[in-house]
């Protein structure tokens, strides 16, 4: 969570600042820091709502994105924890509890 709140301020900061400073490639860097940044906070509130069980969507989602190794904040930590929760969404009982939990 901290590193996505750093990459973001780090990317406006690229943006904003430096731009004038250094030239208008570092724009390019600090856009890609700024989205890489938001995307992390989408996967920590995708897990967040898979937590407690409100939005099956989100939770796949929150899945895929954490398998693409450009996307994910740790790669070596979101491609093998991605897979699981894809396969652990695909089992009759976890979507029934998301069912369950929808329903009330």
């Amino acid at each position: 969570m901290l590193s996505a709140i750093k990459w973001v301020t780090g990317g406006l900061y690229a943006i904003f600042y430096l731009s004038s400073r250094v030239g208008r490639g570092i724009v390019l860097y600090g856009s890609l820091d700024v989205g890489l940044g938001v995307i992390s906070l989408l996967i920590a509130f995708g897990s967040y709502l898979m937590l407690r069980r409100k939005s099956f969507g989100a939770a796949w989602t929150t899945a895929i994105a954490a398998t693409i190794p450009c996307l994910s904040p740790c790669i070596v930590l979101g491609m093998p924890i991605g897979i699981w929760i894809m396969l652990l969404l695909r089992r009759p009982d976890v979507q029934a509890e998301f069912l369950r939990d929808a329903i009330h």
